[in-house]
């Protein structure tokens, strides 16, 4: 693991326990990083630029809006080099689903 790696690693650990306490400006500040970090480093259709634990932190808010956002961004990021099945986008295309479906009730 380079140091890169370890920085993208810690961050993503920091955003899980800020999640899990509940504290998700925290949670969302430190899942940026690391994708910030992925952009600089990997090739823009890489796949790890879609991450989703963002989204994840705003869905557990309960700031739709922006989960969606964050939510398709992340199917349009997989969507470059994965093929339309995949689990990634089948995960997130059916989190999408529950979600609206939630917020119309």
């Amino acid at each position: 693991m380079n140091h890169q790696e370890g920085l993208i690693s810690v961050a993503e650990l920091k955003g899980n326990f800020y999640l899990a306490m509940k504290q998700y400006i925290q949670a969302i500040v430190y899942y940026k990083q690391p994708l910030e970090l992925r952009r600089k480093l990997l090739p823009e259709s890489h796949p790890d630029i879609g991450n989703s634990a963002i989204a994840m932190a705003y869905e557990f808010w309960k700031k739709y809006p922006k989960c969606i956002d964050y939510y398709q961004e992340a199917i349009k990021q997989y969507q470059r080099t994965l093929k339309d099945n995949h689990p990634l986008i089948t995960q997130i295309i059916n989190n999408l689903q529950k979600l609206k479906h939630r917020t119309k009730h």
